[in-house]
């Protein structure tokens, strides 16, 4: 169910679409940032994690694929970032892409990506959700995530407040 992409590739490709095209609009909702700013940091982001120098970083980017009526259908992607030294990976990104979700596919990749993160070593696993995305936390909640504090932002300027 969870397939390996490479930094680049058709299939890479389309995630990178995705992936920028989220979080632009998670940067202008949640960050404030002006479209440019966040269109510019998104594009950043995944770039420096899969574009760069080969085995620099610890960033695995997996297809979800999912055999439906016969046929294997690709229903979504996972974005790890792991360290050598800890044993706890993050999940930078998690998209079921909208016509597969509400049919527990979510539930069952992440069961899957657990368990191989298991058989590797690893002990814990954790993530940052939006606070407005309330399928997303319901989802995490309901394959046994924790709430383990809230992230929050200001921007900075010359008044106090």
């Amino acid at each position: 169910m969870l397939v390996s992409i490479k930094g680049h590739g058709k299939e890479f490709d389309a995630y990178r679409t995705i992936f920028i095209h989220e979080y632009e609009m998670d940067l202008t909702r949640n960050h404030k940032l002006s479209e440019y700013e966040a269109h510019e940091k998104a594009v950043n982001i995944i770039d420096s994690a899969f574009l760069g120098e080969v085995g620099i970083t610890n960033n695995s980017l997996f297809r979800i694929v999912k055999t439906i009526s016969g046929a294997q259908h690709n229903v979504g992607y996972i974005w790890i970032l792991s360290s050598k030294k800890d044993k706890s990976p993050f999940v930078m990104d998690f998209y079921i892409l909208p016509e597969y979700r509400k049919q527990s596919l979510g539930t069952e990749a992440l069961t899957e990506l657990f368990y191989q993160l298991a058989q590797n070593g690893n002990t814990a696993i954790t993530l940052r959700v939006d606070p407005d995305n309330q399928p997303a936390l319901n989802l995490y909640k309901k394959v046994g995530f924790n709430i383990t504090g809230i992230n929050m932002a200001r921007k900075l300027n010359s008044a106090p407040y």
